[in-house]
């Protein structure tokens, strides 16, 4: 993928799948029953290495051994699916970022600040991408998993076998944004994936240019704290915000298109979510061509963006905060982590 070489071929998908599974400690699955594919096409696969949606083709298909297959119906694995492309998509923006790391001579290409400003940006993309990953890894899926377990022990037959999977399946479909009710929310996670990508694309193309493009500029850094995080600053490690453009409040009541307000009122989308579909692209990449100004006032847009799209994550998931549930609770795990997003 980062070579932009072809990836979703059958045989190294399912090759590679394979060395993966023989390179591990614990013998958790035979390889020969699961195959992977992918159905995309050669278009969508090449645009990989700026969009996660690309990942939306790859399927995987398991050969259950009888009677699992009244449990693991094809219709349960397409959703096992969606839950799988979902996670490799949000790790894949974890690795690109990872990734962006300038040793030796490439720090000649940006000056110390503006060096400073790019890890930054860099560090609050990764934040989020962390924040969601943990969440859904240990507050849904390994909960639930370990919930599964322990009821299964009660089960007296198959079919309240199948029941209980079922249920299960259907609660961690639930909590990683994939009902249909959450498709909005889960729209603007993935721009957030795309946004991470595009950044690195733009770290490296002024990485590998020549040392013209010194994009400090004071008004890009800015500290700001939320009124929330002030009552709590004894308390609570803050996440600094690096780029806010002029008057932008980062406070909980001030924030960026506050589209929520209470909570029983309907979601709506933000500006920069409407008239975008899962097929196209949400932003464009900064380019690194213009002035050092240029590029800058890009980067503060490029901030603001995501900005508007993390306060949409974090008041829609506050939005399902609502009552006893089993699910507000899971939900309000997200919901409080992303609270220190305006620190």
């Amino acid at each position: 993928m980062d070579n932009k070489q072809s990836w979703c071929d059958f045989h190294f998908l399912n090759t590679a799948f394979a060395d993966v599974v023989e390179a591990g400690t614990k013998d958790w699955i035979q390889p020969s029953l699961v195959r992977f594919s992918y159905r995309g096409g050669k278009e969508k696969e090449r645009t990989i290495h700026r969009t996660v949606k690309s990942i939306d083709g790859l399927s995987m298909e398991y050969a259950v051994p009888f009677p699992l297959t009244y449990m693991l119906r094809p219709s349960v694995v397409a959703v096992y699916n969606e839950v799988f492309v979902f996670l490799l998509q949000i790790r894949r923006a974890k690795s690109v970022l990872e990734r962006i790391l300038v040793r030796g001579n490439e720090r000649k290409y940006v000056g110390s600040f503006g060096l400073k400003v790019l890890y930054v940006m860099r560090s609050r993309l990764s934040w989020f991408i962390n924040t969601l990953l943990n969440f859904l890894t240990t507050f849904v899926i390994h909960a639930q998993v370990n919930q599964f377990h322990a009821k299964l022990k009660d089960i007296h037959s198959f079919d309240e076998m199948i029941e209980l999977h079922d249920n299960h399946l259907n609660k961690i479909q639930d909590r990683c944004l994939l009902q249909k009710d959450t498709s909005t929310l889960h729209k603007a996670v993935v721009s957030i994936l795309d946004m991470s990508l595009r950044f690195s694309e733009f770290f490296t193309s002024l990485t590998g240019d020549a040392a013209t493009h010194d994009i400090s500029r004071h008004s890009l850094i800015k500290r700001h704290r939320s009124r929330r995080t002030a009552r709590k600053r004894r308390d609570i490690i803050g996440f600094t915000h690096p780029f806010i453009e002029d008057g932008l409040s980062s406070s909980d009541d001030d924030g960026v298109n506050n589209n929520f307000g209470d909570m029983d009122d309907e979601i709506k989308e933000p500006d920069i979510l409407k008239n975008l579909t899962m097929e196209t692209e949400s932003f464009s990449i900064v380019s690194t061509t213009g002035s050092p100004e240029e590029i800058a006032e890009e980067l503060n847009k490029f901030s603001s963006e995501l900005d508007e799209l993390v306060r949409f994550v974090r008041r829609g998931v506050e939005s399902l905060v609502d009552g006893s549930s089993e699910a507000a609770s899971a939900f309000g795990v997200l919901a409080f982590a992303l609270e220190d997003w305006d620190s």
